[in-house]
């Protein structure tokens, strides 16, 4: 088995893709399962359900009681539930345990139906072939990624291409996967749902927290990648309002200023503290998983926010809380566990700040009772709820006035 485990999905976004074609060649027509109802099986399913090339998963197999009752709208069954016969292959989804996992999987497939593994030897080639073309983009060491930042000042040549002509009514294309920043790559609906979805979460939480703010007409969406956000504000970009993006990637930057502007507008940001624009002149800025890798310099990004943001104008960010640190405890085996192997997550988060890693990719956990400590001096703290977006805690912030 080859130990993937440091490599976000991101980077195996191709080898899925590839190995999903293979298997419907395997499978003749007939219906798959797959063994293990883990995290590692959503991921994959989010990647591939939406190819056209490739097996129907007739039901997920999970001997845990505790296992959800289906995993991207696929059924999860107890091994004893269901029959072997009724499928032609079985795929063993894990990328940790996928060994344990596939002599589990031959035990119940009883020589019936053949088991496939995922990260086998064989498959040696084609996976680092597809950490090697993603990690230029999207990578767990992003500090080494080629292209993703600002260009190098030495670079002899620098080159945007021709920009094509948009109006304002024209569709928003979707960026291609290896911009996607992770979210829901190979699948054009499910990129667009977790957009929509998360937008829907900030409004909702202003709603609940702060009904009395005043129309929402100017939106800066602070590290806004490839827009996967600020494209459900089309409504407010086309009937008068201003909608703006930023973003530290020059890939994904240059990608969103030429098919996404019009009716959006963007500029290039940097990790300093600093925004160029007017002072007052936004209502709400948003921060999706920004805070989360700002290792220095919080104090004063909080107050570069409170300059352009309007009195009584709203900042929402999100951040990895104290809860988010007992889940690391009890999931070690998590991702964003093993981004952080030095961090002693079964002990309780004592500290206000914990960061771990530097130069432009750290991840940060702020406890709730830092935040709402440390942060008051530039901002109210409306609320901190966990959950507001799925994978992180949301904090509502005011400018006073």
């Amino acid at each position: 088995m080859i130990d993937v485990t440091d490599w976000a999905f991101p980077l195996r976004i191709g080898f899925l893709q590839s190995l999903w074609a293979r298997v419907g060649v395997l499978a003749a027509g007939r219906p798959i399962a797959i063994f293990g109802g883990g995290r590692h099986t959503h991921e994959l399913l989010k990647i591939v359900l939406s190819e056209r090339r490739g097996p129907e998963v007739l039901f997920i197999l999970d001997d845990n009681p505790n296992a959800p009752k289906e995993i991207c709208g696929v059924p999860v069954r107890g091994p004893i539930e269901v029959e072997v016969s009724r499928v032609a292959l079985v795929l063993a989804s894990s990328d940790s345990i996928e060994e344990t996992l596939l002599e589990r999987a031959k035990k119940w497939a009883r020589g019936v139906a053949p088991v496939m593994g995922i990260y086998t030897r064989e498959n040696e080639a084609e996976i680092r072939a597809s950490i090697q073309r993603y990690s230029g983009i999207w990578g767990v060491n992003r500090i080494e990624r080629s292209g993703h930042f600002p260009i190098d000042p030495d670079a002899e040549i620098l080159r945007l291409p021709a920009a094509a002509e948009r109006t304002v009514n024209s569709a928003l294309p979707i960026p291609p996967a290896e911009l996607c920043a992770g979210y829901h790559a190979g699948s054009d609906a499910a990129y667009l749902e977790s957009g929509k979805r998360d937008i829907d979460a900030i409004k909702d939480m202003i709603r609940r927290n702060a009904p009395d703010v005043s129309p929402i007409r100017r939106v800066l969406d602070w590290g806004c990648s490839s827009g996967r956000m600020l494209r459900h504000w089309q409504d407010l970009a086309v009937s008068g309002g201003e909608a703006w993006g930023c973003d530290i990637c020059s890939t994904t930057l240059e990608w969103s200023t030429t098919n996404l502007s019009p009716p959006f507008r963007f500029f290039q940001s940097t990790t300093r503290p600093s925004l160029p624009l007017p002072d007052a002149s936004m209502d709400l800025v948003y921060g999706n998983s920004v805070f989360t890798h700002i290792r220095e310099l919080v104090d004063t990004w909080l107050m570069e926010l409170r300059r352009i943001v309007r009195p009584g104008g709203l900042v929402f960010t999100t951040i990895l809380d104290e809860n988010w640190w007992d889940r690391c405890g009890k999931h070690p085996e998590s991702l964003l566990a093993k981004r952080c192997p030095r961090l002693d997550f079964s002990q309780p988060m004592s500290d206000d700040f914990v960061c771990y890693g530097g130069a432009v990719d750290p991840v940060t956990f702020w406890h709730s009772r830092g935040v709402r400590r440390r942060w008051s001096f530039a901002f109210d703290v409306v609320a901190i709820e966990t959950g507001t977006v799925p994978y992180q805690t949301g904090v509502l912030l005011r400018r006073p006035g």
